[in-house]
């Protein structure tokens, strides 16, 4: 459902793809359609037309009625060929398992923050607390090492803490819920297995894991007050996706994680 969008006179090229990583190395410039869209492609130009949103019965079950033309938000994608290309590997799990190291500091980027206690400039009496940024914090890890002389490290006593702006506005209806529902895929699923016993600790809050397939066949049971998270490496895995909207239409409080920027779960993300 990403398309790249052209305004105007001259020569223009126009993809239709269902993934956003099939067009990248051609443009980066791509309007996303949602569910009923219709685009028509005309003169060197193009329309998109939204049908009404009518009720929808069942887990599926498109928009229907009269469609009318609407204007779509033309998005910039912030990935590169070299992220989707296998780079000199044999096959993609070998490139990923290489690139686990920087993959974490790329996830942790923008992420951390690092409160340390500043007392190097004036008589030293008082000491305030500083702010670092998370691109300061990473590139300075070896500064958290023993220098080998005695000398304290620069960063002793200082306390990270983890920001994820996603949630910040969810974090008490979070707290607050019944409980934390996670529901995956494969080997999502399994990161979610690895994950509950943390959550757990960290929330004190009841973690339950759902296989998305499952959740809709035995129409399980979701309240206002579960907090249901879905976890797709790709954002794209068709069961899951169903389940969102299983969840949605439920009430519960629903929250994407994805690697994957622009995919449908993270845009079912308000």
């Amino acid at each position: 459902r990403d398309h790249s969008e052209h305004h105007g006179g001259g020569a223009c090229e126009f993809y239709f793809s269902s993934d956003a990583s099939a067009i990248v190395e051609h443009t980066k410039r791509v309007v996303v359609m949602e569910d009923g869209d219709v685009v028509h492609v005309s003169g060197g130009g193009y329309s998109v037309y939204a049908a009404p949103q009518q009720r929808q019965h069942g887990l599926g079950g498109a928009p229907f009625g009269a469609h009318h033309k609407i204007s779509r938000q033309l998005e910039t994608l912030e990935i590169g060929v070299e992220q989707i290309m296998k780079g000199g590997y044999d096959h993609f799990m070998q490139k990923e398992i290489h690139e686990q190291p920087s993959a974490l500091v790329e996830t942790m980027r923008g992420r951390i923050a690092l409160e340390v206690e500043d007392c190097s400039e004036g008589d030293g009496s008082e000491c305030t607390l500083e702010r670092q940024g998370s691109l300061k914090l990473l590139d300075s890890l070896d500064l958290l090492k023993e220098d080998g002389g005695g000398a304290e490290p620069l960063w002793r006593g200082a306390t990270p803490r983890v920001k994820l702006g996603g949630l910040e506005p969810h974090a008490e209806n979070i707290l607050r819920s019944r409980r934390l529902i996670f529901v995956a895929c494969g080997t999502s699923y399994h990161a979610c297995l690895a994950a509950r016993q943390v959550v757990e600790e960290l929330t004190r809050v009841p973690v339950a894991l759902e296989l998305a397939s499952d959740l809709l066949d035995r129409q399980a049971p979701l309240y206002r007050d579960d907090t249901c998270f879905f976890v797709s490496q790709s954002g794209e895995t068709a069961d899951t996706l169903n389940a969102l909207q299983y969840a949605k239409r439920r009430g519960s409080l629903c929250v994407g994680i994805t690697n994957t920027v622009g995919s449908s779960i993270s845009l079912e993300m308000e």
